[in-house]
């Protein structure tokens, strides 16, 4: 079926397969991942026509459902490492210092998503990492600032060589109860229920080389 113009929102596929994988859904059971959505099964698994806006919050929704677990998120955003967002996250994961892979990734990133956004804003103190995530409902609204928080850290972490501990992470929901679990995944201080949700790095950071990092192939 063809999308209205303002559905042609590119949600890569590959993010509800990481889904499906993290519910362990085999073949015959994804069709409960689509409920209520135009995808068919066969084009889940074998096309990469990115998916609707529409369709993409319905997965999310469903997900929730089928998970049974509040923290979700959090299992999500642990296994989006670099590799898990295509080619950006490889030019990412192979640029030369910190601050290139931030901005490749927030310039890039609505080549894949249409659900959010990444804003880099640098002073001479800091590097202020902001993720914007657009949808109102609370409990859909925190899953998704989580695992798109957690994989952004990550792939600090694969550039750092080293757990992200100097820095100091802002959520703009309240304190979840399972808010215990965030230390499984995050090694920096975490704040809850603050204006925005965004990720604050000293500005030393900034020109850190890239322990991967791949000129020819950059």
């Amino acid at each position: 079926m063809a999308l209205a113009a303002n559905e042609l929102h590119p949600n890569s596929i590959s993010y509800s397969r990481a889904i499906a994988r993290q519910l362990g859904l085999q073949e015959k059971d994804i069709w409960r991942l689509l409920s209520g959505t135009r995808l068919t099964v066969n084009r889940f698994i074998f096309d990469d026509a990115p998916i609707s806006n529409p369709d993409q919050e319905r997965i999310f929704r469903n997900a929730l459902t089928l998970s049974e677990n509040p923290a979700f998120g959090l299992r999500l955003g642990h296994s989006l490492t670099p590799p898990a967002h295509g080619t950006m996250g490889f030019l990412a994961n192979c640029s030369p210092t910190l601050i290139t892979a931030l901005e490749d990734f927030s310039k890039y990133l609505p080549t894949r998503v249409g659900f959010g956004k990444l804003q880099i804003v640098l002073s001479d103190r800091d590097i202020e990492c902001l993720m914007h995530v657009i949808y109102k409902d609370e409990t859909l609204y925190r899953m998704i600032s989580e695992a798109f928080t957690l994989s952004l850290i990550i792939l600090m972490e694969y550039v750092l060589g080293a757990p992200l501990t100097n820095a100091q992470l802002y959520l703009s929901f309240p304190r979840p109860h399972y808010w215990e679990r965030y230390a499984e995944f995050i090694h920096c201080p975490i704040h809850f229920s603050a204006p925005a949700n965004k990720l604050i790095l000293p500005a030393e950071l900034k020109n850190f080389p890239n322990v991967a990092s791949d000129f020819h192939t950059y």
